[in-house]
């Protein structure tokens, strides 16, 4: 999903700075015979000029999400596209495409996001929708899909967490499983969660419909848009899992625990994601497969220096942010301890940060990463990698 970043990030700089989302509409309001429309086509415009990236008492939405969410319109902090950030470093446009009612309380507003002409072509970020109804003092606020899309779901709660499944498939052991993980979370890293909540869906593209999202950007982008995709809203403690995975994502529960570390160098970042592991997989495909890949592919490049991390441009042939994160993150806890680790989370910011570390906690120089790394990477390539499980 960060290849998707990435490619928006050089998009988006293409644009002015922005604050707003202008949005247009496509719906009939003149002679509009349902003049409910006419009220929440005004209503959406209004939230999307009323800074929605920010977090305080709107009076477009409605008061039950504000109570229960921090960041009561789930889609600012889903974790995946972020559209509202987005929205911020360029003009990023919204067309309505429709409003219409789902039964005799909601309307769905669907909506597109896009940036300008791009060679000739609106450059669609998504499609979203969204609620409107009326309050107990009969104006019409906004809601999220989240609560209509899930209502019929099965749940099932074991100590502070809640599973949400969209197909009722419990697994006892898993459930186990991501208890324990909160308790490892809690003992090693310092990070306490007060309750969350699991949604599994039958796949990725159905959880993106669980978040309100019709059509996203990765669905032609990215190579491996698979149902194995998850994201996690840090603001709400929402896991967005899916059926492979369960009630057990390893991978995103460890973004709790990254994010007791604000400022963290990506490659501890990424390489802390996967590290603790009981499948041994990225993206479904095994860490010594990829470990191979990657193993080849610098083989094939010997004018790569690794002292450089991961500036490299290998495309989609490799995971390499992941990879070397990994590596560097076992070197760490191997060599020097996990209290060294954590002194690494908390002190490592830039690439001068983390090859100082090297040369004064573990003894590499600058000149021998590159041939210490590249080793590493092959050792793995040939033997697997050992992941850290509970």
């Amino acid at each position: 999903m960060k290849k998707l970043l990435t490619t928006l990030s050089v998009f988006v700089f293409i644009y002015s700075f922005g604050q707003t989302i202008h949005s247009d509409s496509q719906v009939m309001t003149e002679n509009q015979k349902n003049q409910d429309i006419v009220v929440i086509n005004q209503l959406w415009k209004d939230y999307l000029a009323s800074s929605p990236d920010s977090l305080y008492n709107n009076p477009y939405w409605n008061e039950a999400d504000k109570k229960k969410h921090k960041s009561y319109d789930l889609l600012r902090s889903e974790g995946y596209m972020n559209i509202y950030s987005l929205g911020k470093y360029g003009e990023l446009k919204n067309l309505v495409l429709s409003i219409k009612p789902l039964d005799d309380k909601y309307y769905d507003i669907h909506s597109m996001y896009y940036w300008g002409d791009f060679e000739g072509y609106p450059m669609v970020l998504c499609t979203t929708h969204v609620l409107a109804f009326k309050d107990t003092h009969g104006r019409f606020v906004l809601g999220n899909w989240l609560n209509y899309y899930s209502k019929d779901w099965k749940t099932y709660r074991e100590g502070i967490i809640t599973f949400h499944y969209q197909v009722y498939n419990k697994s006892k052991k898993k459930i186990k499983k991501a208890v324990k993980f909160l308790a490892f979370m809690k003992s090693e890293f310092d990070v306490n969660v007060d309750s969350l909540d699991i949604f599994i869906s039958n796949g990725w593209k159905e959880t993106q419909r669980l978040k309100g999202f019709g059509y996203d950007y990765g669905e032609t982008a990215i190579s491996d848009y698979t149902d194995k995709g998850a994201s996690t809203d840090l603001d709400n403690c929402i896991i967005y899992s899916n059926l492979s995975e369960g009630e057990y994502y390893q991978h995103e529960m460890m973004r709790f625990v990254i994010a007791r570390y604000p400022g963290v160098h990506r490659l501890l970042s990424d390489g802390l994601s996967e590290y603790y592991s009981d499948d041994s997989e990225l993206r479904g495909i095994s860490h010594k497969e990829h470990f191979k890949h990657l193993d080849d592919f610098l083989s094939s490049k010997k004018e790569i220096d690794l002292k450089n991390f991961d500036s490299f441009d290998s495309g989609n042939l490799t995971e390499k942010n992941y990879l070397i994160g990994m590596v560097l993150v076992k070197m760490i806890e191997d060599k020097c301890g996990h209290e060294k680790l954590l002194k690494a989370l908390n002190i490592v910011h830039t690439d001068e940060d983390l090859i100082l570390f090297l040369d004064m906690e573990m003894g590499i120089k600058p000149d021998e990463i590159n041939s210490v790394l590249r080793s590493e990477i092959t050792r793995f390539a040939s033997n697997g990698f050992d992941s850290k499980s509970l």
